[in-house]
């Protein structure tokens, strides 16, 4: 009966206290530390975002719903290589993704009508060349994906959205072959999903589509939290990836031999133009990516290219 705990958690400025207690307790909490926070950091608490709620009706915190789920069934599992029956784990706290995340999120990036299951193909992007296409539609989805990848059945709360998004691409690529959507897709498949097969001049390039059994599901270390998927990479290129590539030529010193990367930066006026001569050919090409050896890449992140 005197059994307390409290779990604290933060994320730049956002944090949240979850208390095994009584309310009173949990109100006491939040008065100390909305004091500690206004005499002592001099900041102000956004009340909007603050209060003390039960686990059981769960609150938003970073994007995720964070909430307790009660069990009371009974469930066979395996202990010990033996098949028994046992009560499920009660009062166990969850990560789910809200509906009107993924709602906002099929709006924004324009795949159709997220309700009504109505998917619509992207006239901004069909001047694009069918890789870039795939790659902006893989990178769109594979960051929500693996950002929400600690939910709870997150591949199942995905799959409407996952669908719209899959149709809407096929759409996008109908529309720039002109066409059916049956046909884009038979054109893709595969055994255990769909690729995007083009042949260059010199070499065939394959871009799987993205999948829902890809997600990741290892721990996400810290210096990969949170980044954006670079989907402008595909979409402002003034030069198609794929024919810079099969150029097989570093666009920085000139070499012919070994493997090459690409290098992108967010914006050409964040380079510092004086120092080294590689932010200059990136604003004299206008571009926003550049193709380098291997050597040249390894010293420009070392800074002394």
């Amino acid at each position: 009966a005197n059994y307390r705990r409290l779990v604290y958690v933060r994320y730049a400025d956002d944090f949240l206290i979850g208390i095994i207690g009584s309310r009173d307790e949990a109100v006491t909490v939040m008065q100390r530390v909305a004091g500690f926070i206004s005499d002592k950091l001099h900041l102000e608490i956004a009340e909007e975002k603050s209060g003390v709620v039960h686990a059981s009706d769960g609150v938003r915190f970073l994007g995720y719903d964070v909430r307790t789920y009660s069990g009371d069934r009974n469930v066979r599992t395996v202990r010990s290589g033996r098949s028994i029956t046992a009560r499920s784990v009660s009062e166990r706290m969850q990560l789910h993704v809200p509906a009107e995340k993924l709602r906002s999120f099929c709006q924004r990036k324009g795949y159709g009508v997220y309700d009504a299951h109505t998917p619509t193909h992207r006239s901004e992007l069909i001047s694009l060349s069918e890789a870039e296409i795939v790659q902006t539609y893989n990178a769109e989805m594979r960051g929500l994906a693996n950002y929400y990848g600690l939910a709870n059945s997150v591949s199942r709360v995905l799959n409407k959205l996952h669908h719209l998004w899959l149709t809407s691409l096929w759409k996008t690529l109908a529309a720039k072959r002109r066409s059916t959507v049956t046909k884009v897709a038979r054109s893709m498949k595969r055994q255990g999903g769909y690729v995007l097969a083009v042949r260059g001049n010199s070499d065939s390039h394959t871009f799987p589509i993205y999948s829902l059994k890809d997600i990741r599901k290892e721990p996400i270390t810290f210096q990969s939290i949170d980044l954006p998927p670079k989907t402008w990479v595909f979409t402002h290129s003034r030069s198609e990836l794929i024919q810079r590539l099969e150029a097989r030529k570093c666009e920085y010193c000139g070499t012919t031999e070994g493997s090459f990367q690409v290098h992108h930066i967010r914006k050409l006026k964040d380079v510092d133009k004086g120092k080294y001569l590689w932010p200059q050919v990136m604003s004299w090409r206008r571009r926003k990516t550049l193709v380098l050896c291997v050597p040249c890449h390894q010293k420009l992140h070392a800074g002394v290219l």
